[in-house]
Parts: structure tokens; sequence; C-alpha cells
């Protein structure tokens, strides 16, 4: 298998992993609702967000129409993930197709080889026009995959912010001139899509300010970028959860907000789920409420950690969750497959920090297999 080959797999993968991941951390979210109704120290911080996960929320604003879609986001520092892994990134100037998937497979491994640890980290999904054929997409919109240092986007796909070096004349030059600050190619459409077979099909939208880059497929999204406003900065809960992980070196994270992750919402979801399996989820409940939820990825001794942060609205609500936290994540069985968590990863420690239950755990299992086999961990009431 070849190196363009490879990285395409590992992003199909992912995107398939980060879909999951919604719902684990819905999982994990959900399983943990009620019953009742920075400078970050592993990264180089040069891009424009400030090295960290907390940086990022910054980038997107509320005011965009995510189309009733679980109000999720997936944020990545890829300065500190390549750290973390030990890679040279490629240089832009000089870098082939085949060196950036190379390099692309290698930064997503799943399971360590030496001397890379398995970091586990890819590109947004979003970004498959700007990363299957890096150097003439590079050439097409004025700005290379290579030269993104963090990101951050919904994860339906809506809008993709990252930090990046990029510039005006750069994108002008390669698109032409913007329409109120907007860069397009082809007609608008639901996703960020560049095709070079099927011109037809490209629905590329751009907005660019101090290095901040919008990208999308229509041309609302990336207006809402541009017109500055409230941001999920603002959502006190997100930051306090961001914040935890970056404490941890976390570079690649999901957070959520888990209300959506109810058994109501469940059975709308899946109109055809058994009664047994409802009740399966129901049987695996926390106690109390929480409002937010981050899953985040780091590595320690050449070892992937998996850092849960559950968000509640005070110190009483977190000390109750945390030992039934704790104990699902130990004792619990996945709902698909009955599998028992314990063999899929080990559960290091689970502590109510203020409002915070942070749980740790580690394991060489993929990332698509921990959160598919998870999900009960997001049911509530």
């Amino acid at each position: 298998m070849d190196g363009a080959r490879a990285a395409t797999g590992a992003a199909k993968r992912h995107v398939a992993w980060m879909v999951a991941v919604a719902m684990t951390m819905g999982t994990v979210a959900a399983s943990c609702s009620s019953t009742a109704g920075s400078t970050r120290s592993t990264s180089a911080g040069n891009g424009a967000g400030g090295g960290s996960l907390e940086s990022l929320l910054s980038r997107m604003p509320t005011s965009v129409d995510f189309n009733g879609a679980q109000y999720a986001f997936v944020l990545g520092d890829v300065d500190a993930a390549v750290e973390a892994s030990g890679l040279t990134r490629p240089a832009t100037a000089t870098a082939t197709d085949d060196d950036i998937a190379t390099w692309r497979f290698q930064l997503a491994a799943l399971d360590g080889t030496e001397p890379q640890p398995s970091v586990g980290f890819t590109l947004p999904g979003t970004l498959s026009a700007a990363t299957d054929r890096p150097v003439a997409a590079a050439s097409a919109f004025g700005w290379s995959v290579l030269d993104i240092h963090g990101f951050i986007w919904d994860l339906w796909g809506t809008v993709t912010v990252l930090d990046i070096d990029a510039s005006p004349q750069a994108l002008t030059a390669a698109v032409g001139e913007p329409t109120d600050d907007v860069w397009a190619i082809g007609d608008e459409g639901t996703s960020f899509r560049w095709s070079l077979q099927q011109p037809a099909l490209t629905s590329v939208r751009m907005s660019l300010h101090d290095g901040v880059l919008a990208c999308a497929g229509s041309d609302a999204p990336v207006r809402a970028v541009l017109a500055g406003g409230a941001t999920l900065a603002d959502n006190p809960s997100f930051v306090e959860v961001t914040r935890s992980l970056d404490s941890t070196g976390a570079y690649y994270a999901v957070v959520l907000r888990p209300n959506q992750f109810s058994i109501d919402a469940f059975v709308r979801m899946n109109p055809r789920a058994s009664q047994a399996n409802i009740d399966d989820r129901l049987q695996q409940l926390v106690p109390n409420t929480f409002d937010a939820l981050g899953i985040g990825y780091s590595v320690r001794h050449g070892e992937r950690v998996t850092t849960f942060v559950y968000h509640h609205n005070d110190a009483a609500a977190a000390a109750a969750n945390a030992p039934v936290i704790e104990d699902l994540l130990r004792n619990g069985l996945s709902i698909k497959g009955k599998r028992p968590f314990s063999g899929m990863f080990t559960v290091e420690s689970a502590v109510a920090t203020g409002n915070l239950v942070i749980v740790t755990v580690t394991g060489n299992v993929q990332p698509v297999q921990l959160v598919n086999n998870v999900e009960n961990m997001t049911v509530s009431k």
C-alpha cells in the first residue's frame, strides 16, 4: 500500500471514529447524564490559536446554523500532535503528495511503532478536498494543509476553522478576488468540496482574517466567522473542560453538550431500537446531570492516554457521580457485543476535582473500537 492510499484509509477510519466519538462523548455523556431531569507545555504554541485547545473555542461562532445537529465539536492542536509524535512536518515548498500522505499516515498511527508513539491524530475529515491531493489543492486554494497549526470543526461538517499560515494575497492569487471578503469556487453546497475531475461538484467558500481561515460549502458559515460575536469560548462549561484537557497535554479532543444523548433522543434517532436495548441503556445511568463532556488524547512515555472530563453544576454532583462512572468503566459491558470495558482499556484513575469528574484510561485499543463500544456511557433520562 502506498502512502497516499494508506493516508486515505486512515482518514476514512478517522472520520468514522469522529462520528462515533460524538456518540462516545455522548456515551460518556449520557451514561453520565442524570436520572434527574494558556500556553501548552507540549506545544511550540506558534499558531494563531495560542497553542491550546481552549483557545480554539473562540474560533467557532455560536451563530452558525448547525442544521439541528448534535452540539459536538472536534478540536486539534496540530503543532502539539506533531511534537508528541516525534515526526518532522514536511516543508510546504518542496513536499510531494506522497511525502504529505506518508506524514499524515504516520501521524494517524493508532498502534505506535518506533520511534513514533500511537498519536492517532488526523486532520479534519471535512478537509478531504485539501488532503487527498494536497499539492494541487494548495495551488487551487492558496494555502497548504502543512501550514495548519490548529483547527475546530462541528461534527457534521458545517464549517471548519483553521489557525493557519496564509495570506489574503495568496488566496486571491489562487482563487481570484473575494466578494465581500469571501473567496468562492463553484456553487454553494452543504459541505466544503473540491474536485479536479468533477468541477460541477465543487463548493468552496473561504474567509481569512488575522490567520483564522474559515472553510465551508456555503457563504453563511464563513460570514458568521467573519462577523464575530459570541463563540464557544463564551460557554463556561466548555472552557473548563478544555482547560482541564489542556492541563494533561491533550492535542486532540471532542467536546459536546450531552443533553442530546438522552433516552428520548436515542429513541428518536433509533426508532427500531428494541426495548431490551433501551433497558440496557437505562441500567447504566449516573445519579447527577452534567452539562458538558470532553474526551481528549495525549501521549505519555510513548503511550496514548485518553482523558474524559465531565462538567457538573457543583462539586457535590461531581463527587456523587465519580464512583459510579469509575465502576461503569472498570466493570461495565458495552452495549455492542457485551464486551467488558476492562478488555478494551485500563482505568488509571477517576477523581472528582471541584465540579469536574476526570477519568484517565490507557490501552492499545483503536479509537473507533473504544468509541463504538462505550455508547452506553451516553445515556440519560
